[in-house]
């Protein structure tokens, strides 16, 4: 009985070693990492795993011109990333603007670099999510949140109207 247990747990510690050092994990690990080379970035965001993309848009390290191009990737998952990252330029946000995908334009709507002409063109979009994030954005002028305080939904006003109260 023991001997069972025993032999499972050093199957199950080799299933571990062999999946935690795959080099898939290593990948994503360096795609991720601050020390990952500008060669490494480049390799990772042309990569057909789309896992390793995200990383890649992810990482605070990647330079704006691959943002921009991830930015067209076909892969939802990897335009949110690009949308989410501290360093993607307002051009790359104003691309972003127009995606299919709510949850993208949502994202670019409350990000910090998006130029009041971003937010101006979302503020009229369907979503009301997206909107909100308009209003819940420290970057929107003072007139956009006078417009959004008329919006559809109650909760896009209240808070285009807390925003303009903690700008004054």
């Amino acid at each position: 009985m023991l001997q069972d247990v025993s032999n499972k747990l050093i199957i199950f510690v080799c299933m571990w070693l062999i999946v935690s050092c795959s080099p898939s994990q290593t990948s994503l690990n360096n795609a991720r990492s601050d020390d990952a080379t500008q060669q490494d970035i480049q390799n990772y965001a042309q990569s057909d795993d789309p896992i390793l993309r995200v990383a890649t848009a992810e990482n605070p390290n990647t330079p704006v011109t691959m943002l921009d191009e991830l930015a067209s990737d076909q892969d939802e998952e990897v335009r949110r990333a690009v949308a989410e990252n501290e360093n993607t330029s307002p051009q790359t946000l104003q691309k972003l603007a127009t995606d299919d995908n709510w949850l993208v334009r949502d994202l670019v709507a409350g990000h910090p670099n998006s130029t009041p002409e971003t937010l101006l063109q979302l503020s009229s979009d369907s979503r009301y999510e997206v909107r909100l994030s308009i209003a819940n954005n420290a970057n929107t002028s003072t007139e956009l949140l006078q417009k959004l305080t008329e919006d559809s939904n109650e909760e896009v006003q209240n808070a285009a109207r807390k925003n303009l109260q903690m700008q004054k």
